[in-house]
C-alpha cells in the first residue's frame, strides 16, 4: 500500500510476486534482482522462524515484512502473532516465482546457484516436510499451524487448495533448476517422484460445481469466498497446464467469489463488490484464457464498484473501503494489459 501504510505497513511475498512479471515484461530486472537478492539474504533468519514455529525444515516466508538478520516473530513476549494470518503456508511459493523468472531473465549460472537456488530450495523443503501418501498414491499437506490465501477458509484446514498448487509449482521449479545447474540428489529425486504421482487434487473436486472447494476441511458456500484461489494457475502460479475444473472455475468465477454486497450500488444501479485483489485476479485469468469479452467486461467494474478513483489514478484495496493506493492490484492491473497486448486480444477498452 505504498506509504499510506493503512493496517498492512509492510509488504507481502504473496503480493510483491504479482507486481514482478510486469516489472520483468517492461526491462525491470535489476528491481526484481535487488528483491530477490533481499530474500536470499533473510534465509538463515526465516530458516530459524520456520523451524521455531512449524517444527519443519526449509523456510516457510513470512507473511509480512521486513524481517531483519534477528527478527524473531510472534513470540509471546512479542504479544505473539497479530492474526491468523501470518500461517499463510502457500506463502513459501512466491519468492520461488520471482527467484526463478528473474533468473531466467538474467541467464546468470552463478546468480542462479548462488542466490536464486537456495530460495527455491528451502521453500521446497518446507512444503515437501508437509506432505503425506494417500491409498490412491497421490499426496495430501497438511501443517500446522496454517491458514490458506482466501481468508475464509479456516484455519489448520487439510489440504488448501492454494497450498497444493504451491507444491506442484515449487517442487517443479525445485527439480527443474538442479536438473539445469547438475545438482539432482535423493532429496530432488524425491521431490520428482512427488510430482509424478501429483497433488491430491481429486479430493477436493466437487462434482455439483465442477471445480475444487479451497480446502478439504472447511465446505464450500457459492458466493462466500473473498479470493479465487480456483484461478491460481491462470494468473499467480503457472504450471504448464489448465485442466478442466480451473477452467469451469473461471467460467463460475462468480460462483466461487463474493462478489455481491447489499446496497452497493453505483448512481442507483446495483454493482459488483470485490475484496482486495479479487477482481484484478479476475482481469488477468481472463488475458490469460484469450477471454476478450471477458477481460473487457472485468475492466468495465472498476469505476462502478469503486476501486479507482474519480480521476482514474489511484486502485484501491477493496471497493470503496479504506482507498489507500494499493499496489498489489496495480501489479495485477498492469499484468492483465500487458498480457491482453502481448496475446494481440482486440477487445474493446470500456472507460473505467
Amino acid at each position: 500500500m505504498g506509504f499510506t501504510g493503512n493496517a498492512w505497513g509492510f509488504h507481502f511475498p504473496q503480493d510483491l510476486s504479482y507486481i514482478h512479471p510486469a516489472l520483468l515484461a517492461l526491462g525491470d530486472g535489476d528491481i526484481t534482482r535487488a528483491h530477490v537478492e533481499f530474500y536470499r539474504s533473510r534465509l538463515a533468519n526465516q530458516l530459524a522462524i520456520t523451524r521455531e514455529i512449524y517444527r519443519k525444515p526449509g523456510v516457510c516466508w513470512s507473511w509480512e515484512f521486513p524481517i531483519g538478520p534477528d527478527a524473531r516473530l510472534f513470540r509471546p513476549e512479542h504479544g505473539g502473532a497479530p492474526n491468523a494470518f501470518q500461517y499463510e503456508i502457500h506463502n513459501a511459493a512466491y519468492p520461488v516465482r520471482m527467484a526463478v523468472e528473474t533468473a531466467a531473465a538474467l541467464g546468470d549460472p552463478a546468480w542462479t546457484r548462488d542466490i536464486a537456488w537456495p530460495v527455491v530450495r528451502e521453500s521446497a523443503r518446507f512444503l515437501a516436510a508437509g506432505l503425506s501418501a494417500e491409498a490412491g498414491g497421490r499426496f495430501s499437506l497438511q501443517i500446522k499451524p496454517s491458514m490458506g490465501q482466501d481468508e475464509y477458509g479456516g484455519p489448520d484446514a487439510k489440504n488448501y487448495l492454494c497450498a497444493l498448487f504451491a507444491v506442484e509449482y515449487t517442487l517443479g521449479r525445485a527439480v527443474a533448476i538442479a536438473g539445469d545447474l547438475g545438482l539432482m540428489d535423493d532429496e530432488t529425486a524425491r521431490w520428482a517422484k512427488v510430482l509424478d504421482a501429483g497433488p491430491a487434487y481429486e479430493r477436493l473436486l466437487m462434482p455439483e460445481f465442477g471445480f475444487y472447494a479451497a480446502n478439504e476441511t472447511v465446505p464450500f458456500v457459492p458466493r462466500r469466498q473473498k479470493h479465487p484461489v480456483q484461478l491460481n494457475p491462470l494468473w499467480l502460479l503457472p504450471l504448464g497446464r489448465v485442466d478442466d475444473p480451473t477452467r469451469t472455475a473461471y467460467r463460475l468465477r462468480r460462483t466461487v467469489c463474493s462478489t455481491e454486497r447489499d446496497n452497493h450500488r453505483h448512481d442507483g444501479v446495483p454493482t459488483g463488490f470485490y475484496e482486495g485483489w479479487t477482481l484484478f485476479a479476475f482481469q488477468l485469468s481472463a488475458a490469460r484464457m484469450g477471454d476478450a469479452a471477458g477481460l473487457a467486461h472485468e475492466l468495465s467494474e472498476m469505476s462502478p464498484a469503486r476501486l479507482v478513483d474519480p480521476h482514474h489514478i489511484t486502485i484501491y484495496e477493496s471497493s470503496g473501503f479504506w482507498q489507500p493506493y494499493y499496489t498489489t492490484s496495480m501489479g495485477l492491473h498492469l499484468q492483465s494489459i500487458l498480457t491482453a497486448s502481448a496475446n494481440n486480444l482486440g477487445f474493446p477498452l470500456a472507460p473505467l
